[in-house]
């Protein structure tokens, strides 16, 4: 089994290891299977050990399956896929797709987030005052862009000069946003999480153990 994790940059990442599509809304687990030739349009409405789930026969090269927004849950397979295999693939990964559904059913409608804007008067009076610490290795304040996620706090993109904070971020406490801004600011300087580059947070902020628990602990 291949388990695939999404990361872009130099993330906050929490405790969870599904991949998530933060565009499309859905958790998707991947595994390999011979080259299918022909698609289903309508999904077939199957179940297993009580599980109902939506079977797709497509031009795919490996078993997929994706769970929704809604919880609901999709598998697409190779044409030719025995209805057997779908059932062995499915009982495999069970407790995967229990834990997929109970993470989307804990994710927080976008429509309740606070929106971009009221995001921005929290983070960028923050970004602008770790700024000066981090002027030698950037010429500019980084653009900070902000867009609901899931499992991240916010990334870094060393590259492109570039911070991204999740909107669920504005719910935490202020210490704790502080922490996330002032973690993501670090990576500019070490794109990585080995030992010099908690060495920096700690010589910027002696308590950030104290405020990154309080993102555990507010977070669920």
């Amino acid at each position: 089994m291949s388990l695939f994790v999404k990361i872009d940059g130099c993330g906050l990442w929490q405790k969870m290891f599904l991949w998530y599509n933060q565009t499309k809304g859905f958790i998707t687990l991947q595994q390999g299977q011979k080259a299918g030739e022909v698609a289903t349009v309508e999904p077939i409405k199957c179940s297993l050990a009580g599980l109902e789930y939506q079977l797709y026969y497509k031009r795919v090269k490996r078993m997929n399956l994706r769970v929704r927004r809604d919880a609901s849950v999709m598998v697409s397979v190779p044409y030719g896929t025995s209805q057997q295999e779908v059932e062995r693939f499915m009982a495999q990964h069970l407790g995967w797709i229990i834990a997929a559904k109970q993470k989307q059913k804990q994710i927080q409608p976008a429509d309740t987030l606070p929106s971009a804007e009221e995001c921005m008067k929290l983070f960028q009076p923050i970004s602008d005052a770790f700024y000066p610490q981090f002027s030698h290795v950037l010429p500019q304040p980084p653009q900070l862009v902000v867009k609901p996620m899931v499992s991240r706090w916010g990334v870094c993109y060393p590259a492109k000069k570039r911070i991204t904070l999740a909107s669920q971020l504005a719910l935490q406490p202020r210490q704790a946003v502080e922490y996330v801004i002032l973690h993501e600011y670090c990576h500019f300087i070490h794109p990585h999480h080995q030992p010099p580059f908690w060495k920096l947070v700690e010589e910027k902020m002696p308590d950030y153990k104290a405020r990154r628990a309080l993102l555990t602990l507010s977070h669920g």
